[in-house]
């Protein structure tokens, strides 16, 4: 017959008994087995929380709670780092436990031997304090929020290996019996099962955890890789169009230089037979007028070229001025302060004249595009000779580039803008060509606060160049009704003042604080006001207009080319003022002004 523990033994005899019939002894060891049963079903019970290591063992103090005469129960787990126990839940019969949510809790550390918990935790064994006062080895915790007058402490052992301790007290000396002891004993045993398997169970979602981060960071890689070669095939596809564009704007910019020369010519022939003065400045005005549409042309032609140019002696100031030529109205439209500082002792370089075009473009809108989200902005460039070399800087006032990204700014497909809105072939291209020119790169901190780009290429024998200064056209007044034209373009000031002057007394500002200057010395019965402008814009001058002279606002006339601007106008819609189309008529401006005067 195999030997039974005691616990079963006392189940056999309790089942072949008749409790009504036996006696007292009998039916004390019946309730007693009856007990255990109930509390080991009940801890059992508890694997439903095996992932829930908290709830787990607040619920296995609850359950100790129920069969004992204990006030308070805890648990205190070992911690593997430190070494000590530390209390992980605490419950007393009238409030709800917590774990791991107070710093009391968390601070309640005890060492193994320390107290009566570290004692039962050393020696693997129950111990049982009936006056804690009296028990030297009893330890007093600061956290501890009721005297301890008696104490049970069990070690939760799996394997010869200490899980932690469960806790047991009353405020009153002696009040454990046997039963409570065995109780705690019994639940001891049974939690560290569930324990271990609570531990089983965290390390196996940890790992699964660890694999599913693993699977998404590769996951992750492999939609980077797909979105490089996505991004990769556009960019050849558009560098394909790229090559079909340049055929296009090659033929465009062939057929509209034709169309401009005979108005050059003429300008020029018609100067020489007229004797009149405001005749002969008009037409300078024409001929100022097609020499700078023919420079814009003269580049786009020069830039769309397919075949490969020669390297010849270049003047790079003139180049740098055709790079500017084409990004004028973006470095106007943005309000950008620009500041143009070039050498007139520069010698020439023997260069390719496309391939440094393509340079100062790409460096100059990189620089308009660093700094679309501020407030303007500036913008400087300068040339001067260092020795036998040219040096070009082009320097900003935008973010500047970050020293953990700046040694890659000029390495293919880098891009630092968001998706569509670049290449990140621009700076790679510049540094190539600037190399295949003999010349070098590099990035600097600018004195505007931004980046600074340095080019330096090669120079030829000096040759020094003189330039010659156009003197500003005088303004002439008309009687009438007094007009205020506000544009920084002197160009379009002298359209307008030929067209309306001899039917109104005109005046001209540069810009919007000009024009609040003129407006407070003299009221005007119409401002022909240019929405773009640098610094004080056309809109900033309507809303102070608004503001200090609101009888005015409804005088105010726009002019504007980007009227498909879905902001732009919006804005103008927003005033009822009326809105002069750019490029406009003779007869569109009379029509105009007419209407809005006569309001």
């Amino acid at each position: 017959m195999s030997e039974k523990f005691p616990l079963e033994a006392e189940i056999d005899i309790a089942k072949k008994a008749k409790p009504e019939a036996a006696g007292d002894e009998l039916r004390h060891r019946y309730e007693e087995a009856l007990s255990q049963l109930c509390l080991i079903g009940r801890i059992n019970e508890q694997v439903a929380l095996l992932d829930d290591m908290p709830s787990l063992c607040l619920s296995i103090v609850r359950t100790i709670l129920e069969f004992t005469t204990a006030e308070n129960g805890s648990i205190m787990l070992y911690d593997p780092e430190t070494g000590d126990l530390k209390l992980f839940v605490a419950k007393g019969r009238g409030d709800g436990g917590s774990h791991m949510s107070t710093d009391r809790l968390d601070a309640t550390i005890l060492s193994f031997g320390e107290g009566i918990a570290g004692l039962a935790a050393e020696t693997g064994e129950l111990i049982c304090v009936d006056d804690c006062e009296a028990d030297d080895r009893f330890v007093a915790l600061k956290t501890a929020a009721k005297k301890v007058g008696s104490l049970i402490s069990a070690p939760i052992v799996s394997d010869d290996a200490v899980l932690g301790v469960i806790n047991c007290s009353h405020s009153k000396k002696g009040r454990f019996t046997e039963i409570d002891k065995t109780n705690v004993a019994l639940a001891a045993d049974h939690a560290s099962v569930l324990l271990q398997r609570a531990a089983a169970a965290e390390r196996t979602a940890r790992e699964i955890r660890e694999l599913k981060k693993q699977i998404q960071e590769k996951t992750k890689a492999i939609e980077e890789a797909e979105s490089r070669q996505s991004e990769m095939s556009d960019q050849l596809y558009r560098s394909e169009k790229f090559v079909v564009l340049g055929e296009m704007l090659a033929g465009v910019a062939h057929e509209l230089n034709n169309r401009m020369a005979p108005i050059l010519i003429y300008s020029q022939m018609l100067q020489q037979s007229v004797d009149n003065r405001d005749d002969s400045k008009r037409l300078q005005i024409v001929e100022d007028s097609a020499k700078g549409a023919k420079a814009i042309l003269e580049t786009l032609l020069t830039y769309s070229r397919e075949e490969e140019q020669e390297k010849e002696a270049v003047n790079l100031n003139q180049t740098l001025q055709s790079a500017l030529t084409l990004t004028e109205y973006k470095v106007r439209n943005q309000g950008v302060e620009l500041t143009v500082d070039l050498s007139p002792h520069l010698p020439p370089a023997k260069v390719n004249d496309k391939q440094l075009t393509q340079i100062f473009l790409n460096i100059i809108n990189n620089a308009l595009h660093a700094m679309e989200s501020g407030s303007g902005g500036k913008l400087s460039i300068e040339s001067a000779r260092v020795s036998d070399n040219i040096r070009i800087t082009i320097a900003d006032s935008g973010p500047g580039v970050p020293e953990k990204i700046a040694a890659k700014i000029f390495d293919p497909f880098f891009t630092t803008k968001e998706a569509g809105k670049g290449t990140g072939l621009g700076l790679s291209i510049s540094r190539r060509y600037v190399e295949e020119n003999g010349g070098d790169i590099r990035i600097e901190e600018s004195p505007l606060g931004g980046v600074a780009f340095v080019i330096e290429i090669p120079g030829m024998e000096l040759k020094s160049n003189g330039t010659n200064g156009n003197d500003a056209p005088a303004q002439v007044k008309r009687s009438g009704k007094k007009i205020l034209v506000v544009d920084d373009d002197s160009t379009i000031r002298d359209v307008i003042r030929d067209i309306l002057g001899s039917g109104y007394e005109i005046e001209f500002a540069a810009d919007g604080r000009d024009a609040t200057r003129k407006i407070e010395e003299d009221p005007f019965d119409l401002l022909l006001v240019d929405y773009h402008m640098p610094g004080f814009d056309g809109k900033q001058l309507y809303e102070w207009i608004a503001g200090n002279c609101p009888d005015m606002k409804s005088r105010v006339v726009f002019s504007t080319g980007d009227i498909f601007h879905e902001s732009i106008r919006h804005f103008i819609d927003s005033t009822g003022c009326n809105c002069l189309i750019k490029p406009f008529t003779t007869e569109n401006l009379r029509e105009t002004v007419l209407k809005a005067i006569g309001r």
